[in-house]
């Protein structure tokens, strides 16, 4: 589950994202979900031979017109987890949309 605020997902519109392409929103998720499992597979190891197998993949995006009460009930405290977007401060925006730099914090929420 994923979800993010209307505001977020406005802002985020506005600014490149690291793969250099676009500006959605969508694909600033999935460019981090790619890295993620780009790590998982490099996690080569004696307990993981051949890389962590499982993969993340984000199944539904839910827009939320504000950042109140955006998780749906049904998904609340799931053992699956989630991201949640609120809408950016000013130095999420200068630190890391603007430059199109990738959150590496996400990677560690998920």
């Amino acid at each position: 589950m994923l979800w993010v605020s209307q505001a977020a997902y406005d802002v985020h519109a506005q600014y490149l994202n690291p793969d250099g392409e676009t500006y959605a929103f969508e694909d600033w998720e999935q460019w981090h979900v790619d890295q993620f499992n780009r790590l998982f597979a490099e996690a080569v190891w004696p307990l993981t031979p051949e890389g962590v197998s499982e993969r993340l993949r984000p199944d539904t995006v839910c827009l939320c017109p504000n950042d109140e009460n955006c998780t749906p009930a049904g998904e609340r405290g799931h053992a699956d987890g989630g991201w949640g977007h609120p809408t950016p401060d000013a130095a999420y925006v200068q630190e890391i949309l603007a430059p199109g730099q990738p959150d590496w914090a996400l990677l560690h929420e998920r």
